[in-house]
């Protein structure tokens, strides 16, 4: 990892320093987990599109649209089946990529995945994490103490906090203000 410090500006060096960074991670990470042989980790588009597959006679026109009709076709519950499935929820692991992320001293985290990697990926460099998946869990638990994964989408162990259909991207400001 030290050969790639170099490559960092210095600004942005001293920054992560001095943790005045947050970073945020999406499903880009999730592409460096370690997966069954002939399996591929999905990105958002190819959620979407394998998804689309499923619905009779839909014409693809993005994730959203896919996972939306998809929902309104089978159900939620279905959905977040299908999507535990495709994300390799049980199968992945972390990475090379995660584990070395995980080692970097951020006090918080912001994820729009779905998936646990991060979660396995502290534990496996023996770092306490807590994932955030609600405004009302952002003041639990000693500041410092553990690094907060604030799940900004929700996970699929908590598929009424997910972000996944256009209804909930709609409903997001209003249900979570902060």
């Amino acid at each position: 990892m030290a050969k790639y410090l170099k490559l960092l500006p210095k600004p942005l060096l001293d920054d992560l320093v001095s943790s005045r960074c947050i970073p945020f991670v999406g499903a880009g990470l999730s592409r460096n987990a370690d997966i069954p042989p002939g399996s591929k980790m999905p990105d958002w588009d190819g959620l979407g599109k394998a998804i689309a597959a499923d619905i009779p006679a839909f014409e693809y026109s993005g994730a959203l649209d896919a996972l939306s009709a998809y929902s309104h076709e089978y159900g939620r519950t279905r959905l977040v089946e299908e999507l535990r499935r495709l994300l390799l929820v049980e199968e992945a692991q972390p990475g090379a990529v995660h584990k070395a992320f995980c080692r970097i001293p951020f006090e918080i985290v912001f994820t729009t995945n779905f998936d646990f990697l991060l979660e396995r990926g502290y534990g496996l460099v023996r770092r306490s994490c807590t994932p955030v998946t609600g405004e009302d869990q952002l003041t639990i638990g000693p500041k410092g103490a553990s690094v907060r994964v604030v799940k900004l989408h929700g996970d699929l162990h908590h598929p009424e906090k997910l972000v996944v259909v256009e209804q909930d991207y709609d409903a997001t400001l209003q249900k979570y203000p902060l």
